[in-house]
């Protein structure tokens, strides 16, 4: 781009023309690591440290995912464009991916360590301010880094503004849910294995009578057998919420009223898998 094309590094790094490269495959690879996988690394290390010290709480594995987590993101949105024919716009993108993923990790951060997001802010700028120093400000100039930091307030300040005004507040009055909490209950259970989620589905449901479809088979001098489908569709994680232990229930259920074994049992019920109608 004609903004950082001249400040950008001639020594076989990466081109100002777009997400080109030139001197070969090892220098594309040299700047992958400076601007993606070193800032990950470092964000997933020192976030809690930081968070800690602002006094929220963070778990090693939800710093790891979340880290992990916008480096995709950062990948795609700074590749969007790397397919069609707008050679001029990897510095311009590769930027505004910076600022999604300080957006991103505002609003989760605030979601599962403090809801305070002044206090956040900080440690939610770790990992693309530190892709802006190795990575950015190396190939393409030092203009480059005021460029991401103008991004950063403008997503910073209207990515959070806009996320609290069309989800946030619409779910609060709307149906008392919030966005933040299924957020920290999301990454609660996919780290750590919690039981977050299941407590906020409990919140927000309710109980139900559904239909089923049942199917009765009498034998002379042998046990009956029954196959129930209910009107349903399981939870895929098999927690308890949404049907989704209904196959165990009706192993342990059909164990205890037919002569079938406990692996018999449960071959006949695998049959009917939770993530399907």
């Amino acid at each position: 781009m004609a903004a950082f094309g001249g400040n950008c590094r001639s020594s076989g790094g990466l081109s100002s023309t777009g997400a080109g490269f030139i001197g070969g495959r090892n220098y594309l690879l040299v700047f992958g690591f400076l601007g993606y996988v070193i800032p990950a690394l470092f964000a997933f290390v020192v976030t809690k440290p930081l968070v800690e010290v602002f006094g929220g709480k963070i778990t090693w594995n939800r710093s790891a995912l979340l880290a992990m987590a916008c480096m995709v993101f950062q990948v795609i949105v700074s590749l969007l464009l790397t397919f069609l024919p707008y050679p001029n716009f990897y510095a311009v993108l590769f930027a505004v991916a910076l600022g999604v993923v300080f957006a991103v990790r505002l609003i989760v951060l605030a979601g599962i360590a403090d809801y305070r997001m002044k206090r956040m802010v900080p440690a939610a700028a770790l990992q693309s301010i530190a892709a802006a120093v190795t990575g950015g400000s190396y190939y393409f100039g030092m203009d480059f880094l005021y460029f991401v930091l103008a991004l950063h307030l403008l997503f910073g300040c209207g990515g959070v503004l806009l996320f609290l005004w069309l989800v946030e507040r619409p779910l609060k009055k709307n149906f008392r849910i919030s966005a933040l909490h299924f957020i920290n209950a999301f990454i609660a259970h996919n780290t750590d294995g919690d039981k977050a989620l299941d407590e906020f589905f409990m919140e927000i449901g309710e109980d139900v009578y559904v239909q089923q479809a049942s199917l009765f088979f009498s034998r002379a001098g042998r046990g009956d057998i029954t196959f129930t489908v209910p009107n349903l569709h399981p939870r895929p994680d098999g927690g308890e919420i949404g049907g989704g232990r209904i196959c165990p229930s009706f192993c342990t259920i059909c164990w205890a009223r037919t002569r079938l074994s406990p692996t018999a049992v449960r071959r006949m019920t695998s049959t009917w898998s939770p993530r399907a109608r």
